[in-house]
Parts: C-alpha cells; sequence; structure tokens
C-alpha cells in the first residue's frame, strides 16, 4: 500500500468474501466472510504508514486439504479511519 497523503495514516486491515455480479468482481459489505476468509491470515491486524511512503505487508491462503472443489471469491481492505484532502492508500502490485 501507498500513503500519497502528507500525514501518517493508520490502516486497518481485513479480509472479505467478494463474488462476481454480472461479470464484475464485487467485494462483500464490510467484514462480510464466506469460507475462504477462514482460510486467509494476514501477518497483521493493522499498519502505521508513513507520509508519502509504502507498505507492504504478506497476506497467506492456506486451503484445507479437504476443500471440496470450486472458486472461491475474497478481498483484502486496507481501511484508514479518517479522510486526508492530500492524498490517501493505494494499491501496490504483489511480487510475483
Amino acid at each position: 500500500m501507498a500513503n500519497t497523503s502528507a500525514s501518517e495514516l493508520h490502516v486497518t486491515l481485513y479480509s472479505g468474501a467478494a463474488d462476481i455480479v454480472r461479470g464484475a468482481f464485487v467485494g462483500a459489505p464490510g467484514g462480510t466472510g464466506n469460507e475462504l476468509t477462514t482460510w486467509i491470515k494476514l501477518s497483521r491486524r493493522s499498519l502505521d504508514i508513513p507520509a508519502r511512503s509504502v507498505a507492504r505487508d504478506t497476506v497467506t491462503i492456506a486451503v484445507p486439504r479437504d476443500a471440496a472443489p470450486g472458486e472461491r471469491y475474497g478481498v483484502v481492505r486496507a481501511q484508514v479511519a479518517s479522510r486526508h484532502k492530500d492524498g490517501g492508500i493505494s494499491s501496490v502490485p504483489a511480487d510475483p
């Protein structure tokens, strides 16, 4: 995540359910869960990102051996408590 603001940002991280709706990937409201979200482990629940800097974190998805075949959809969200007029959070691509 990149903090493009002039202030440090406290960011809360959490996973949530998602689905494909009319051909578009759509995250469910808030922290709505599904089977996939029970398999997701975030290494941290929050980050303090200094002004105009980038932070990375690790997300692990451990699919159980007995999981039924099929597709599942989910998101990892980054939530900032307040809005900043001079910027905010943007996503940073994952390492390949």
